[in-house]
């Protein structure tokens, strides 16, 4: 009897907080790590847009509106006044670039780029660019790439003055991917 009355005091004292609590049916997701690449490698001796480091992401990655991509790049310039670009490229898109010219120092960038599905094979990126003379810009494209193939997310590199090998390098990148609602 006293065990069934103090059960009984046990739930009217927690009944007003049940109206307001929240069942978790759901435990977050984790980033999944598409690419990881911390091999430094470079342009060609040439001056056409080579690339440098690349992944094919599978067919239907991007299927939901909200799935996301991370992609973080990481590399050098070669101190010459050379004109060097690097771009980053989603489905042969340019998402961001950077060009570099300086005579005196070895220059380093970083790119930090998100894309977001917004509807059927349409997508937006936001980025943002920094390089070693303290220049940052950010972007915002979007994106129609057909996510039903496999997608091709690649760092290029371009010396347009002198056909110098690895005037242009990568040294990290990473490709994450954020499942929509996680």
């Amino acid at each position: 009897m006293v065990k069934t009355m103090r059960l009984l005091f046990l739930a009217a004292l927690l009944l007003p907080f049940a109206a307001s609590a929240q069942l978790v049916t759901s435990v977050p997701i984790r980033p999944l790590l598409l690419y990881s690449n911390g091999i430094i490698a470079g342009n060609g001796a040439d001056t056409t847009e080579d690339t440098i480091m690349s992944v094919s992401m599978p067919a239907n990655t991007l299927v939901n509106v909200g799935d996301t991509l991370h992609i973080v790049v990481r590399g050098v310039a070669a101190a010459n006044t050379d004109t060097k670009t690097t771009r980053v490229r989603f489905g042969g898109a340019q998402v961001i670039a950077i060009t570099q010219n300086s005579a005196t120092t070895t220059l380093i960038y970083l790119f930090q780029v998100w894309i977001t599905v917004t509807g059927v094979n349409t997508q937006t990126s936001i980025s943002y660019s920094q390089n070693g003379t303290a220049t940052s810009t950010s972007n915002t494209v979007p994106l129609t790439a057909t996510t039903t193939a496999p997608i091709v997310i690649a760092t290029t590199g371009i010396n347009a003055t002198n056909p110098t090998a690895n005037s242009v390098q990568v040294n990290m990148m990473f490709v994450e991917f954020y499942p929509a609602g996680s």
